[in-house]
């Protein structure tokens, strides 16, 4: 499409990807439910099944919470919000900056092989996705397969650093690919689960998203020394570094907080009962008003 109307190749991928981008944003106000118990698509039992399970997760949003500049201050304050966006950012900067067309043309295969090759690492990597996301569902441990997806990618940026063979860079890039990719998935899931209630998780995610473009920001900024894009390839290992550092000190902070919490509700149950009544400490309202903040609440590891 390059001169195409006037307009060079590179201006056509910001306008089909931006014009895609907000036609599907505009439509999603039309598609997407605002919660289970307003999804046209379910029956009336799976609407009750749907709601009942999020307010057993502490994730229910029944429409009455009321906006409050506080909350969102407060979820911008918390430190659990400032940890979660260095991780955020992180993975962001490496999917930006992993070097594929490089690597790939390295292998000196005809344009369309070339092409064909480029498939390989990100086929892995979906599929690597889709097994790390069940795990961390099924076990409860975002933080862990964070470890997991960065040591991954820390492996690949250091075999692509200390490897003079093509093979062994092209080897390289399904790690560096696999854990690049499969470390967002974890921590947005990990953000969601960890602050309540509804507006501080939306200021939470909202800001998650912020974090996670800085990636195309600086990675124009940082290939500068081709062919290799040495520079590009340690910048990468450290942020690679530094996510499976934040994520299990985040796993250490939330664990400790989980045994401040489980202290503090047997001191309540000694001191004012199960609490459960109306205006109770454990009573419904009493959790929706503090989220993340109530004693019973339990973070996600």
């Amino acid at each position: 499409m390059d001169g195409l109307r006037g307009h060079s190749g590179w201006q056509w991928i910001f306008i089909l990807e931006g014009v895609f981008t907000t036609v599907f944003g505009l439509l999603s106000f039309l598609v997407f439910p605002a919660s289970p118990s307003t999804a046209r698509f379910l029956t009336p039992q799976e609407r009750e099944v749907y709601t009942q399970a999020l307010a057993d997760d502490w994730s229910g949003d029944d429409g009455k919470e009321k906006f409050s500049w506080s909350e969102w201050t407060n979820a911008i304050r918390t430190g659990k919000l400032v940890c979660d966006q260095q991780s955020r950012a992180c993975p962001s900067i490496i999917e930006e900056m992993i070097s594929t067309p490089t690597i790939v043309n390295a292998l000196g295969q005809s344009p369309t092989r070339t092409q064909l090759l480029s498939v390989p690492p990100y086929a892995c990597s979906f599929a690597f996705s889709i097994t790390a996301s069940w795990f961390s569902d099924k076990y409860k441990q975002r933080g862990t397969m964070a470890i997991i997806t960065s040591l991954i990618a820390i492996v690949g940026y250091a075999m692509f650093l200390g490897s003079s063979s093509k093979h062994t860079d092209y080897g390289a890039l399904f790690l560096q690919i696999i854990g690049a990719y499969s470390v967002p998935p974890a921590l947005s899931t990990w953000q969601s689960n960890n602050l309540q209630p509804h507006y501080r998780r939306a200021t939470a995610v909202a800001m998650g998203f912020m974090s996670s473009n800085i990636g195309a920001i600086v990675s124009t900024w940082i290939f500068v020394d081709p062919p290799r894009f040495r520079t590009a390839s340690i910048i990468n290992l450290s942020f690679s570094c530094v996510m499976a550092v934040s994520s299990a000190a985040a796993m250490v902070y939330f664990s400790m907080r989980n045994t401040a919490k489980r202290a503090e509700v047997v001191r309540l149950i000694g001191e004012k009962g199960m609490g459960t009544e109306p205006g109770g400490w454990d009573s419904k309202t009493e959790r929706i008003r503090l989220g993340d903040r109530h004693p019973r609440f339990e973070y996600t590891l």
